[in-house]
């Protein structure tokens, strides 16, 4: 199979469908790149973005954040100056993306041109020599302004797909655009992984294989339906199979860890291949929280989880569940009656980044508890059972009101 690489370009308040649509491309063999899956730590941000020019296509997620973020349309700039940007550029709409009335086109323009007068006007009384980077700074707003109108211009003359749309149809027409080979095998296993009930992706699965050839993504996905399933050593040897058609397939490796670790109870080998892992995706989030979770609860190595944490942070800092384990390890120093604040911050933070997790708001709730905080950590309790709206989380929760030490 052919192998082609996609720039995903998107906002920061947007990174959720970013996520999806790189962790549904990456399930079929495409590779995308996305900053927090491919900037290391002091990588040159700007030499990034300029990387849009090198990939085969891009996907550009549009929102009203979008149109508004200097870097996003700094991207765009790069991309406008290819020949080929009509066919390299996969723009993809979301609800807040506003373009196609003529005054809603003069708002960013206005935008931008308010952007760079601002700037032009702090810059005024500076000596030029002193502030050249902010004179780049402005050079780039001009070009956002000088530009926005025609990228939009160019958007609002197009057939534009919503993001909805898109994940309805199983990106349909993103591979279409691509032409990967003959992508009919992609369509039919993207819809059959995002298939909600068990019985019919089962039997997708075995139609699947009446048509096309089964290659590392099938036993992969196939591997996940058994696990679901827990028809546990079926889904082994699907994996097993995966890795063996394509030993870089880390989604594989890391489930075969997975099962090791919280199935079989082989530490040992789930640990290798959670590392062998995250030797192929050094950005391999899952398989990086995983390895941390047995380093600490199964080998008592809290350094050595910590160390899992911290690196995830370092490429992608909005990882609640990254704050909320290191919470967990900064407990282990907890003093009675004395709060820690390291699990504290850590606790507040996994909560910021992901208001639905609820484990942080039990954990968060058990640390104030024992800290002689009752009222707080009863709070954090209530919190955490309105959001799971579960029975049986909610009689654990009522035990935990009714006790003094969390």
């Amino acid at each position: 199979m052919q192998k082609l690489n996609v720039f995903i370009s998107y906002s920061w308040e947007d990174k959720e469908q970013a996520e999806l649509i790189y962790e549904d491309l990456s399930k079929i063999g495409i590779e995308c790149i996305k900053d927090n899956h491919t900037l290391e730590y002091r990588d040159n941000i700007p030499e990034y973005m300029e990387s849009i020019r090198d990939a085969n296509y891009a996907i550009v997620l549009i929102s009203d954040f979008y149109l508004k973020s200097k870097n996003c349309m700094y991207e765009v700039i790069q991309l406008l100056k290819e020949r080929n940007f009509l066919q390299k550029h996969i723009p993809i709409l979301l609800p807040s993306a506003k373009f196609f009335k003529t005054e809603d086109r003069v708002k960013y323009i206005k935008y931008w041109e308010e952007k760079s007068n601002e700037l032009q006007i702090q810059l005024k009384d500076l000596n030029a020599l002193n502030a050249l980077d902010l004179h780049n700074d402005l050079r780039t707003l001009n070009e956002i302004a000088l530009n926005i109108d025609k990228f939009l211009q160019i958007l609002t003359e197009r057939k534009n797909i919503t993001y909805d749309e898109l994940v309805k149809e199983n990106y349909v027409s993103i591979l279409n655009v691509i032409g990967y080979e003959n992508m009919s095998w992609a369509y039919e296993l993207l819809a059959i992984s995002n298939l909600k009930d068990q019985n019919a992706k089962e039997l997708a699965l075995d139609a699947y294989l009446m048509h096309f050839s089964a290659n590392t993504y099938y036993y992969t996905i196939k591997g996940v339906s058994c696990s679901d399933s827990k028809k546990f050593k079926q889904a082994a040897l699907n994996y097993l199979q995966a890795i063996k058609l394509d030993p870089n397939n880390s989604q594989a490796l890391n489930n075969l860890g997975w099962l090791n670790d919280r199935i079989f109870n082989n530490k040992d080998v789930a640990k290798q291949y959670y590392e062998k892992s995250i030797v192929v995706d050094e950005k391999f989030t899952v398989a990086r929280l995983n390895l941390g979770t047995l380093l600490s609860d199964k080998y008592q190595d809290k350094d050595g989880a910590k160390e899992q944490y911290d690196l995830i942070l370092s490429y992608d800092p909005s990882v609640a569940k990254a704050h909320n384990n290191l919470g967990n390890l900064a407990r282990k120093k907890d003093i009675i009656g004395k709060v820690n604040e390291e699990a504290v911050y850590h606790f507040n933070r996994a909560i910021q980044l992901d208001p639905k997790l609820i484990e942080a708001y039990v954990n968060l709730g058990n640390l104030l508890k024992v800290s002689g905080k009752i009222e707080e950590g009863n709070k954090l309790y209530r919190k955490a059972k309105r959001i799971a709206k579960n029975p049986n989380f909610s009689k654990f929760i009522n035990a935990l009101l009714k006790s003094n030490k969390g």
